[in-house]
């Protein structure tokens, strides 16, 4: 055995000493062919037992083993061996805590807990059981394949994470929804209630064939982070696969929304609604405090058909349509979406404000958007940008904005952008592209049309831009501005035009209609063949109803080449006052222009050296003329 260093041993004995001890040490490892497959294991040995030497000559302790014993794998010296032992025994139960953790967070099979799977066996119990672990932590469901029979709506609380394989489905086999965020009756403010929640993977399938009744998909109220990614929801009665009512931080995306029946009534019902949290809409819990969603994303997701007998393609796939006084939806965002033969339009907007639309394709639905509110308000839609998207073979209108007179109030909506759309029929429609009424502030620019009735019908709108768009083949005009409300004309609610940079290939009848427009600029167009529905009968240009304070340069209209031609190119009528036109290349089969109405003429103005602004024109015989 090796024999310790004392104090009065000198260097070269204790050398000898510290050497023996390696060598006892060596001779005691169980394992002598992994001592022997490093140099440097015996110096790892001298340094351990120098240390072991430190410990016993510092605190003056002679027992070997209970010194070794206060030296932990990394070499450092606790003072007593209960520290040790303490702090390991913490170290250990806090790695027990975190497997636990790890475990759920790597999910908890329902098959482990009993679940079949079958589609005959009710599995609600079980799935419950494994919803209800929430309650107390964290937790992962995980539910593979198979058919699973639920028969009463399944309760979701904070904190839960579910994921359904691809071939997972959930079968409706009850008269009621599949799931809450919540408990019946349960009482939430703000954004306080079940949150930190998400759904994936597999099918919700309705089972309307054997269960005809009204029913709702997910039910999500007062909840905030929530995620729902990668299902497919199938067949739907009379409500809607989501319901966001009064919740924050919401995204539903790569999803499919196939089938829906609507039971009477229930023409405009959203696969998606996302409204603010009120008993009428929400009946399930409250508090019934009017909290607005917010911060609502909708991405790469399918609204269509699922071929069940008795159902169509979704009525709406985003939206709502109901409000609450003094209170916006706000921050809502529809990307890369499908939307295929919906019944009643793409996405409804109601009373939202900022909210993007971008992206998405719309192919033969009744309606692509619609932005209104309640027709007893005056509170409107505001800060609307729908940009980038696909129109095709719309029934109706690709877009249809309105606002309403409101005993006697003029509401309008504000701010809305329609920026770098495709509109295509391949068919000429039958009704309006774009269709705005009441509105301030409002971007039509780079977009194209093909095959439309008519590209914009815009109603008391101000602050309208209509700008860099291409338009080919409209039934009737690119651009038609009317105030058909006789209480309401001529008051300025159609204000501050400008149409600039548009190039338009064909019109049935005026290039351009411009009616009771006070103040408008129209700058830098082609308009190449307008006015083809009969011959020489319209213009390129119409001037109309009270127009005034108007600006026409820089244009150019060019007769069709054979058959029906237009009559003008610009032509103003007896009621338009203040309008001037300025170095436009016109050609009409009458003739290039016909101006009539108070100051309405072809020239420029210039000030003289007094002062006076003069109006220069040239009269029939070429002479310039000043006034």
């Amino acid at each position: 055995m090796a024999e310790l260093i004392n104090k009065q041993d000198s260097l070269n004995k204790g050398r000898v000493k510290i050497n023996e001890s390696i060598l006892a040490s060596e001779r005691a490892e169980q394992n002598s062919t992994e001592a022997l497959n490093t140099a440097n294991e015996a110096k790892e040995l001298s340094e351990d037992t120098q240390t072991q030497l430190d410990t016993i000559v510092i605190n003056g302790d002679s027992s070997v083993e209970a010194a070794q014993a206060r030296v932990d794998e990394n070499g450092y010296a606790y003072l007593k061996l209960k520290a040790r032992l303490d702090t390991e025994h913490s170290q250990v139960t806090s790695s027990i805590e975190n497997t636990n953790i790890d475990l759920k967070e790597r999910g908890i099979n329902i098959k482990t807990l009993g679940a079949i799977g079958d589609g005959v066996a009710d599995d609600t119990q079980i799935i419950q059981y494994a919803l209800n672990l929430a309650k107390s932590s964290n937790v992962h469901i995980f539910i593979p394949s198979g058919t699973y029979k639920i028969t009463s709506v399944l309760n979701v609380y904070s904190n839960t994470h579910i994921t359904l394989d691809s071939d997972a489905t959930i079968l409706r086999a009850h008269d009621g929804s599949f799931f809450l965020n919540g408990e019946y009756g349960g009482n939430y403010t703000g954004y306080e209630g079940n949150g930190n929640i998400t759904f994936e993977g597999g099918t919700l399938d309705g089972n309307i064939i054997n269960f005809p009744s009204n029913f709702s998909g997910i039910s999500l109220g007062h909840g905030k982070n929530i995620t729902a990614r990668n299902m497919v929801f199938k067949d739907m009665i009379f409500g809607h696969w989501f319901d966001v009512s009064g919740c924050s931080d919401v995204l539903i995306e790569n999803c499919q929304f196939l089938g829906y029946k609507d039971s009477g009534g229930r023409e405009y019902s959203e696969a998606i609604q996302i409204s603010s949290h009120s008993e009428g809409g929400f009946p399930a819990f409250g508090s019934y405090d009017s909290t607005p969603s917010r911060n609502v994303t909708i991405k790469d997701c399918y609204f269509g058909s699922s071929g069940t007998e008795g159902t169509t393609a979704w009525a709406v796939g985003v939206g709502d349509h109901g409000q609450v006084d003094g209170v916006y939806n706000s921050n809502i965002k529809i990307i890369g979406n499908t939307f295929e033969n919906l019944t009643y339009a793409g996405v409804r907007i109601f009373k939202y404000r900022d909210t993007i639309i971008q992206n998405n394709s719309f192919l033969n639905c009744q309606r692509g958007v619609i932005i209104s509110n309640p027709s007893t308000i005056v509170e409107t839609s505001k800060n609307i940008i729908i940009d980038n998207n696909i129109f095709r073979n719309t029934i109706g209108r690709d877009i249809e904005a309105g606002a309403w007179f409101v005993g006697g109030v003029v509401s309008k909506m504000e701010s809305i952008v329609i920026r770098g759309n495709i509109f295509d029929n391949d068919i000429p429609s039958l009704t309006d592209s774009i269709f705005i009424r009441l509105a301030d502030n409002v971007s039509i620019e780079s977009n194209i049309f093909k095959n439309v009735y008519r590209a914009a019908y815009l109603l008391y709108v101000s602050n309208m831009n209509f700008v860099k768009n291409k338009i080919t083949d409209v039934v009737r005009e690119t651009v038609f501005t009317d105030e058909p409300d006789v209480g309401f004309r001529n008051m300025g609610l159609t204000s501050n035009f400008i149409i600039e940079g548009n190039i338009i290939n064909g019109t049935g009848r005026h290039g351009l209609y411009v009616a009771y427009v006070k103040g408008f600029s129209i700058n830098n167009n082609v308009i190449n063949s307008p006015a083809i529905e009969t011959d020489n009968t319209r213009s390129g240009v119409l001037l109309t109803s009270s127009s005034s304070d108007g600006f026409i340069a820089h244009n150019k209209v060019r007769m069709n080449v054979s058959g029906n031609q237009n009559q003008y190119g610009v032509q103003s009528t007896a009621t338009t006052s203040n309008i001037q036109l300025f170095n436009n290349d016109l050609e009409g089969k009458t003739g290039k222009q016909n101006l009539r109405g108070a100051n309405v003429f072809d020239g420029f103005y210039i000030t003289d050296s007094v002062g006076v602004r003069r109006i220069v024109t040239v009269n029939t015989s070429g002479t310039l003329v000043v006034n």
